[in-house]
């Protein structure tokens, strides 16, 4: 299990890198599939807060209206810091 942690945490770099792109492109399938993917690696390795803050982004996306993108945008905001702060490149996320 500790490998499987280890890649998981060795990939996030890229996958933020991804979820910041793929927002920024209005990709929001893809978004959201890498979205979904991590709200279920995080809570299978321990990592509930991922799980908890991708299931409010997810649940947020599937408003689908213009509106909700100032939301959306806040909690994508807090998962980025989340997932920074688990891979180590920002260890506080302000509250």
């Amino acid at each position: 299990m500790r490998d499987i942690v280890t890649l998981f945490m060795h990939e996030l770099p890229a996958r933020i890198q991804m979820l910041e792109a793929w927002y920024q492109q209005d990709d929001f399938e893809s978004f959201r599939n890498l979205v979904h993917q991590l709200k279920g690696a995080g809570g299978g390795y321990g990592f509930m807060p991922i799980s908890d803050q991708a299931e409010t982004l997810l649940r947020l996306l599937d408003q689908g209206s213009e509106e909700w993108k100032p939301r959306i945008r806040s909690a994508l905001e807090r998962f980025l810091c989340t997932l920074r702060s688990v891979d180590g490149t920002h260890p506080e996320c302000p509250e």
